[in-house]
């Protein structure tokens, strides 16, 4: 089973680092910002929500505001998201 997570959460880093490039390519994500560290730093972070709303400290409604927050971080112009 360690293996199968390793695996998918490599993955899934790259996917996140792939999607934050993207992102700076097209010029949604702001340039300054490390993909690989921003990548770590949100998949803690829904880690670590994912923990607290089972433990039953956040609602998924906070845990959600909380990780859109940091997402809004990464954005060029947060302002301008529907």
């Amino acid at each position: 089973m360690a293996a199968v997570l390793h695996d998918t959460y490599a993955k899934l880093h790259d996917l996140v680092v792939w999607l934050i490039r993207y992102g700076q390519d097209t010029r949604e994500v702001r340039r300054n910002l490390d993909p690989e560290c921003e990548a770590r730093t949100l998949l803690a972070l829904a880690d670590g929500l994912t923990v607290q709303v089972v433990a039953g400290h956040h609602s998924p409604a906070t845990a959600l505001t909380i990780l859109q927050r940091n997402i809004d971080h990464l954005l060029e112009n947060p302002s301008d998201r529907d």
